[in-house]
């Protein structure tokens, strides 16, 4: 990533800052925003998202894909929310913010199983109350409004409420269907694939969900071994974008699951570039997903 390197460096001494300096505003060592400028080291998601955000550029310039410094909360947004969708949050929704916030995961796990007794489904939850809860508490963090701890302590709690919530699941696996389900090598979020695993179980596939950091020919392997007949893939931030597109070519190229069908979605995606990649579908959430894995699989 050489052209991060060159463009960090260069915004940098247009602020005139020393290396300690920016070191100090991001809360990273010296010797590491000396590596970055080296291009001997490339910066986590939250770090490379807090670059832009201090320097006022949009992620596509930081990275080298354009020259157009203009910020676009979209890009710098993980989660790509307006305030007037965040109006429109489900009193359930407000409440699990406010004391997961707050650090009270109990009350906030209380909030969703109280919607279960009152006889919410999972669906209804999932996309009504965790999924907006999350996109709203991204944009407190991308405002600079919450701290990264407590960004951090609210995806984790709801991942584990997420674990909780599958005891509550009808599952059958009557289309007798397997989906490998995956977030790219190098990206952290994965809240978001989770959805999508729990919409095909709830939905009757079978589902072999591959944690972070899978090398392709792991990837290739669960395919033959579970004889997949889907391979879901997403990916957050932008740069990840070559990396999908090469796992891709990796799996068509090999004999066995050449045939099978690659649904791609998450932040990087839009309906304008997914197929850059090479895929065979995009999703824009989790319900999204299940529908368009369905259609690809029948054409099959």
């Amino acid at each position: 990533m050489a052209k991060f390197a060159n463009r960090l460096r260069k915004l940098r001494k247009n602020k005139k800052l020393r290396q300690q300096d920016l070191a100090n505003q991001l809360g990273i060592s010296q010797t590491t925003i000396a590596n970055y400028e080296q291009d001997k080291r490339f910066p986590n998601q939250e770090t490379l998202i807090a670059v832009a955000k201090y320097f006022n550029v949009s992620l596509d310039y930081l990275l080298g894909l354009t020259n157009d410094k203009i910020v676009s909360l979209d890009t710098i947004n993980k989660n790509n929310i307006n305030e007037n969708e965040a109006e429109t949050l489900l009193p359930e929704a407000e409440i699990y913010i406010q004391e997961l916030l707050a650090g009270n995961s109990n009350k906030a796990y209380n909030t969703i199983f109280e919607c279960i007794k009152n006889g919410k489904e999972i669906k209804e939850i999932y996309l009504g109350i965790i999924q907006p809860s999350l996109q709203k508490v991204g944009c407190l963090w991308a405002a600079g409004q919450i701290d990264i701890a407590q960004e951090h302590f609210f995806s984790n709690a709801t991942i584990n409420l997420m674990s909780q919530l599958q005891t509550y699941f009808s599952t059958t696996n009557d289309k007798n269907l397997t989906a490998v389900i995956l977030p790219i090598s190098g990206d952290d979020h994965n809240i978001g694939i989770r959805m999508v695993r729990d919409f095909f179980n709830i939905n009757g596939w079978n589902t072999y969900y591959l944690g972070n950091d899978t090398p392709a020919a792991s990837v290739i392997f669960a395919i033959k071994q579970n004889n997949a007949d889907l391979l879901v893939i997403s990916a957050t931030m932008e740069y990840n974008r070559s990396n999908v597109k090469n796992m891709i070519n990796l799996i068509k190229n090999e004999k066995n699951p050449s045939n099978i069908k690659v649904l791609v979605g998450g932040a990087a995606f839009t309906s304008t570039n997914w197929n850059e990649v090479d895929a065979d579908g995009y999703a824009v959430d989790a319900e999204n997903a299940v529908k368009v894995g369905n259609s690809l699989i029948t054409t099959k």
